[in-house]
């Protein structure tokens, strides 16, 4: 897992990263990732903090002080589940996203934000 121009992995040694969704398929293979670069990972859960609600963004930030977010949590289903629903996905994954652009923009501490879309 290294950004441009860092082949080895160095950037993420010693940084705080928030993985939002990092207990899910992808989320998983990304923390275990970061973790063996030497990143300390912090990958809440949604009981924790359920991002589709204002300030619960704002809030995980300022507890988890993080220098670089990835946000990988999403609202998910299978293609009936997708078929059925697609406004209540549409609007949670939507408001997943800004809180955390938002929140990631107000934290002092971050430095990099990498968002992963999903087509639910």
């Amino acid at each position: 897992m290294s950004p441009p121009g860092r082949p080895d992995g160095s950037y993420w040694h010693g940084r705080r990263v928030v993985v939002t969704g990092g207990a899910g398929f992808l989320g998983r293979r990304v923390v275990a990732r970061l973790t063996a670069a030497g990143a300390s990972v912090v990958a809440p859960r949604r009981a924790q903090f359920d991002l589709t609600e204002p300030g619960r963004a704002d809030a995980l930030f300022a507890e988890a002080q993080p220098s670089d977010v990835i946000h990988l949590a999403a609202r998910v289903g299978g293609i009936g589940f997708n078929l059925d629903n697609p406004a209540p996905l549409y609007l949670d994954n939507l408001l997943m996203g800004t809180h955390v652009i938002e929140a990631a923009r107000h934290a002092p501490s971050v430095d990099k934000t990498v968002l992963v879309g999903t087509v639910c």
